[in-house]
């Protein structure tokens, strides 16, 4: 198996294959890189393999259940050689945990200034146009020059 798992990973550089590309990133010219970039596809592709998971855009879907446990722990393997995911990890949490999350969001989120990212932009845009800042610098050198 781990002779087919090195086959899976250098097919998977060879080829750029769109799910390894698209859960790992463009293969890397460097040597070394490339090494673990097909180390980590393999894991992936065998999961793929061994699960019949096909998707193309999805690397390696969901966990798969408990009754079977080597499906679960190529999913596992999969799922570490992915990397580590962006945002909090809540996945170790206890369910009184997420609860307690869940029901001090809006409270915390109450308190908190309005969204004003677009009136921001729409400032911005108004600030940026042709014509604008060519006439605030010309004020600016007037009053300077008095």
């Amino acid at each position: 198996m781990d002779a087919r798992k090195e086959r899976i990973g250098e097919h998977a550089a060879h080829h750029e294959l769109p799910w390894a590309v698209a859960a790992l990133g463009p293969v890397p010219a460097d040597p070394l890189d490339r090494l673990d970039w097909q180390r980590r596809a393999a894991a992936i592709g065998a999961w793929r393999e061994l699960s019949g998971y096909h998707h193309p855009a999805d690397p390696i879907g969901p966990e798969p259940a408990a009754a079977a446990p080597d499906l679960r722990a190529a999913w596992h393997e999969a799922f570490a050689a992915l990397g580590p995911a962006v945002g909090p990890d809540v996945r170790g949490m206890p369910d009184g945990m997420l609860w307690h999350l869940r029901d001090t969001y809006p409270i915390e989120t109450a308190w908190a200034p309005r969204w004003v990212g677009d009136e921001l932009r729409q400032v911005r845009a108004a600030w940026d146009a042709p014509g604008r800042a060519p006439r605030q610098r010309r004020g600016r050198r007037r009053r300077a020059a008095r």
